[in-house]
Formats: C-alpha cells, sequence, structure tokens
C-alpha cells in the first residue's frame, strides 16, 4: 500500500523525498502493526509535543 506522509514542525510543512517517506512510512506502520489489538491499515495520526513545564 502506497502512503502519503505529511511532516510538519511549528506549522510549517517539512518535504520529504521519496525515500524517506518511505523509511517514515514503513517505520511507522510496523510500529503501529506490532501493537495488539491496532489495524495499521488506513489513516494513523501521531503527534509529538513538548511536555509541559510545571
Amino acid at each position: 500500500m502506497e502512503r502519503q506522509i505529511q511532516v510538519e514542525s511549528r506549522g510549517r510543512n517539512i518535504e520529504l523525498n521519496a525515500f524517506s517517506q518511505n523509511i517514515v512510512a514503513n517505520t511507522i506502520v510496523a510500529l503501529v502493526g506490532s501493537l495488539r489489538g491496532v489495524d495499521p491499515e488506513g489513516e494513523i495520526r501521531i503527534v509529538v509535543k513538548a511536555a509541559e513545564k510545571s
């Protein structure tokens, strides 16, 4: 399955070449697919934010 990858940092889109897109997509699909009860087909959305300082 071909996947589209979108990477943003601080609201700015980060362009990835085809090789980088494949590496990111395959890594994330494999990671999600290894989780019990999770189907990696379809859209996968991951958001990484800085932790709030206390």
